[in-house]
């Protein structure tokens, strides 16, 4: 009879000769029963030590191995877990933008409208330009007539004066030969 132990090993173990279903009667006859064949005692005993030693080497290094690459799937893992928790707060984030640009207010039309005024205050500046530049030349030819005036007047003033002078010296000299025209201006009033 063979025996498997652990890991394929076959061990033989010496049997009767009159042991079996299918020996003949003749030899199934129990004479001096004899050991068949001799058995080696400790070598198999060693082997399976052996064995059993690498066994467990190879054990422990595939468990050392397996413990590696648990504790690297558990890093991917929560690598994993982080980069999905940062999706679903960038998604949180993203949406809470676009609800603050949809409930922030519009100045375009604000802006529109001050642009507007802008544009009529500068036609208005360009026109009231034009008509500060009408007038600074009607102000030019104003005070050129007010100086041609001025010294038409100066002449007049002159002309007068000399006139004036003349005058005096006609009526003091009138006066002296007794004709008095401030008595006559008086008496008959045609002075005033």
């Amino acid at each position: 009879m063979r025996v498997d132990a652990q890991g394929g090993v076959r061990l033989g173990v010496a049997e009767p000769l009159a042991d079996g279903d299918d020996v003949h009667v003749r030899v199934d006859q129990l004479r001096r029963v004899s050991v068949a064949q001799r058995v080696e005692g400790h070598r198999w005993l060693a082997d399976v030590i052996g064995e059993v030693r690498l066994f467990d080497q190879q054990h422990t290094s595939i468990q050392a191995a397996l413990d590696k690459c648990d504790r690297a799937i558990q890093a991917l893992r929560d690598e994993v877990e982080i980069k999905i928790g940062l999706g679903r707060k960038l998604a949180r984030l993203k949406a809470e933008v676009a609800e603050a640009r949809q409930q922030a207010p519009s100045f375009e039309a604000e802006l529109d409208g001050l642009r507007e005024k802008v544009a009529k205050q500068e036609k208005m500046i360009a026109r009231l330009r034009g008509e500060q530049s009408q007038l600074a030349y009607a102000q030019k030819e104003l005070d050129a007539e007010q100086q041609k005036n001025r010294a038409q007047v100066s002449l007049t003033a002159v002309k007068l004066t000399t006139i004036g002078e003349q005058t005096r010296t006609v009526l003091e000299a009138l006066h002296e030969n007794g004709f008095d025209l401030w008595e006559m201006e008086s008496s008959s009033g045609w002075m005033s």
